[in-house]
């Protein structure tokens, strides 16, 4: 009887006190008061104390996503300037309100536009690609330790429903609607088994939960444990956590007759970095995340969800993530048949607590799916800066004087749209002086164009600046923006840290961040090269040519020739010639095939391989005088055309012979021309002869060597020949008609 009396309780508890236990335990309730959303919206910056300003998003949501028509949906797409009750959106983005404070008992939803008619707004996690979503959440609570009373959060959740964009929760009539967060399945009463609750979760699904209140109530045997399984997860206020929610290896009972618990993949419960580390979530406050699809590798079909969470400031700085988890995701699990696409999109709930359940979108990956990276580089070095290792503690040095290259890379990679409307809001590393900036724009054929970027809307290191191009895959998919200046401490007498800065690039349909790596300028003695030797030098073309230079520091301490390298660019060349120093001064060969006839200016400088630090430049001219010896000749040549009659002649060449010998040695230079010939072909009678002067002796140069001009100057050779001399063609005997050809072999040579 006492059983019987126990299990009426517990329903009679169901029944008359649905209410009381809707979400399960009260453990956590506080008395503090929530944030309406009025001032949530209001886009102030401070608001006792606190910044209200709306997060930096896109707008035009509702091209991308809808509300499903579910019943007590209180999702809403609230855009700029408008109302949600008496709430007005005073910011630039589009704020996606999913569940409000103080309405109870609703459910919130809201699912991309994966199958509407407007094809380029299709949107959909592409299974196959990796992609990236990036958003803005708020999850009420109160700014302070244990939060508020706050119920029940959101879930991101990829599907292939049956039920498409109307997919949703099928609520139980008695059952617990706030602990179901819209996506995971429950119980209608504790005889249902694993199979029967993950029946009532959305199908062919996988969740990431963002849980703001602990379903587990441990003391009566009457309480809901939906969050029960793991001790981490329903002693948090917050936890976050994943997985399949119509699968039935999702729940568990401790017994048949025990309330069913939920099984949490990769569990966060505590967030030792945030202000309130077990209301993290709840903490009043606005939190970036940036979510990276990875597909899965050949042959398998995992892929992998890696998840960011508060990694970017409300100013939109970027910041070490307060938590990263990787989730695997079992691609079977979706039932794609053969299919890639799926729906995605967030679902919400409110039980008897409630709180402001809010999303500002930053990323699309179906619409744009683009990169942005930002590198700094050490001319003066020739070397990226990045985070110094052990093998490199000086990877992150540089020096003043240095000329820094701060370089911004925008890659587009796919989408059904082109990036639009770029605007670029940088915020440049301190302490370098800028000299130029530029863009330099890459289309799909590899072809550059570039636009100059005006510095005079330069200020305390920051500019604004919108992208006269759009980026597509089969436009412009790469613009890289360079701003060049030289490294300027202000101070000699310490090193000086200079923090990483951010920028962000704010399309129409897409926005994206990046840093630059952060940096010393040391202080340290300098590094002095001074020319040895002349500075001006004459050469003669195909002659390598020897500079030097004269190491010292600034503190005169000793230099160690064996840690120098030498970078030297011939007539400003990007590309640098790298030699090391072998001595002090030090000898630096410029190779021949770098030189020009004429004058040559070769640019020289020195880096300390450890240190990288690097000197001043020094310049050198160099004259080449063009010493050159050549001989040019046509390519074909012919004879003019004759009859067969008479069988003894000499036939004169046509007009296209070119025998030409440059000479640009010194005038006291001789040269010397010779020719020889193969027979003709086709059993010609005769051959090709040299004859020196009209009336001359003819010299056969069938497969003799015969001398045809000497000079010393230049010549054009077959200028100089009449009719009747040079080379010309004997016909020696009857030949029949027809083409005939011989190979003739020139060499030019010095002579006494």
């Amino acid at each position: 009887m006492m059983r019987i009396n126990k299990k009426i309780l517990y329903i009679n508890l169901i029944i008359f006190g649905t209410i009381l236990i809707f979400n399960g335990t009260i453990k956590n309730v506080s008395a503090a008061a929530q944030t309406d959303l009025g001032t949530i919206l209001s886009n102030n910056s401070n608001v006792s104390g606190v910044d209200r300003t709306v997060p930096k998003g896109l707008k035009g949501i509702t091209n991308w996503f809808s509300v499903p028509t579910i019943s007590s949906n209180d999702a809403v797409i609230v855009k700029p300037g408008d109302k949600v009750g008496s709430a007005t959106n005073k910011g630039n983005s589009d704020v996606i309100a999913l569940t409000q404070y103080g309405d109870t008992n609703k459910v919130g939803a809201i699912w991309a536009k994966r199958d509407q008619d407007s094809s380029s707004n299709h949107n959909y996690i592409d299974v196959n690609k990796k992609q990236t979503m990036s958003m803005w959440m708020f999850f009420g609570g109160a700014h302070k330790s244990g939060g508020a009373d706050t119920g029940d959060g959101m879930a991101l959740v990829l599907q292939n429903s049956t039920k498409g964009d109307q997919a949703f929760t099928t609520v139980p009539t008695s059952g617990f609607v706030g602990e179901t967060l819209g996506v995971w399945g429950t119980e209608e009463s504790l005889n249902d088994s694993s199979s029967t609750v993950s029946q009532r979760a959305i199908d062919n699904s996988w969740a990431l939960e963002f849980d703001t209140y602990a379903n587990y109530d441990d003391t009566s045997g009457a309480g809901n444990y939906f969050d029960g399984y793991d001790s981490g997860v329903y002693n948090a206020i917050n936890h976050i956590g994943a997985n399949y929610p119509a699968s039935a290896a999702t729940y568990v009972k401790s017994s048949p007759s025990a309330p069913m618990q939920m099984i949490h993949e990769n569990p966060i419960t505590k967030i030792s970095s945030s202000d309130y580390s077990t209301n993290f979530l709840t903490d009043d406050r606005w939190h970036h995340i940036t979510l990276t699809w990875t597909p899965p590798t050949s042959g398998s079909t995992i892929a992998d969800m890696n998840l960011q969470y508060d990694d970017k400031t409300i100013n939109g700085d970027l910041k070490t993530p307060g938590a990263s988890k990787d989730y695997s995701i079992d691609l079977t699990k979706f039932n794609l048949s053969g299919g890639d696409k799926l729906y995605w999109g967030f679902t919400g709930s409110t039980g008897r607590s409630t709180e402001n359940n809010l999303i500002v979108f930053e990323s699309i990956p179906s619409i744009v799916e683009a990169s942005t990276t930002a590198k700094i580089y050490d001319e003066s070095s020739n070397r990226y800066i990045d985070t110094a290792t052990t093998e490199d503690p000086n990877r992150n040095v540089v020096y003043n004087g240095d000329k820094l290259n701060v370089i911004y890379n925008l890659d587009y990679l796919s989408g059904t749209q082109s990036w639009n409307d770029i605007e670029a809001n940088i915020k440049l590393p301190q302490k370098i002086d800028y000299s130029d900036a530029k863009i330099t724009y890459t289309d799909a054929s590899g072809n550059k164009t570039s636009e100059k970027i005006d510095l005079s809307g330069l200020s305390d290191s920051a500019i604004k600046y919108e992208l006269a191009e759009s980026l597509s895959e089969s436009g412009i998919p790469h613009a890289e923006i360079t701003f060049e200046g030289t490294a300027n401490s202000g101070d000699t007498s310490s090193d000086v840290n200079v923090d990483r800065a951010d920028a962000s690039f704010d399309g129409s349909n897409l926005q994206q961040d990046t840093d630059t790596p952060a940096f010393v300028i040391k202080n340290t003695a300098k590094l002095n090269l001074a020319v040895s030797g002349d500075s001006t030098i004459s050469a003669l073309t195909n002659q390598n040519v020897d500079v030097k230079g004269l190491v010292s520091y600034s503190d005169s301490s000793t230099v160690d020739v064996s840690k120098l390298e030498v970078h030297a660019k011939v007539n400003g060349s990007s590309q640098e010639l790298i030699g090391d120093a072998s001595d002090n001064p030090f000898t630096f060969t410029v190779p021949a095939d770098q030189l020009k006839v004429g004058q040559n200016t070769v640019t020289l400088h020195v880096v300390n391989k450890e240190t990288h630090n690097a000197s001043n430049e020094i310049t050198f001219t160099i004259n080449v005088t063009d010493n050159s010896l050549t001989l040019t000749v046509s390519k074909n040549s012919y004879f003019k055309t004759v009859q067969a009659l008479p069988n003894d002649k000499l036939i004169e060449r046509s007009g296209d012979w070119i025998v030409d010998v440059d000479d640009n040695r010194n005038s006291d230079s001789n040269w010397k021309l010779s020719a020889s010939a193969t027979a003709l072909d086709n059993d010609w009678s005769g051959g090709l002869v040299y004859v020196g002067n009209s009336g001359g002796a003819e010299q056969s140069l069938t497969n003799s060597v015969i001398n045809i001009a000497s000079g010393n100057k230049d010549s054009d050779v077959s200028n100089s020949w009449a009719s009747d001399t040079g080379i010309l063609l004997k016909q020696d005997g009857a030949v029949k008609a027809g083409t005939y050809s011989s190979t003739i072999s020139w060499v030019l040579s010095d002579s006494v």
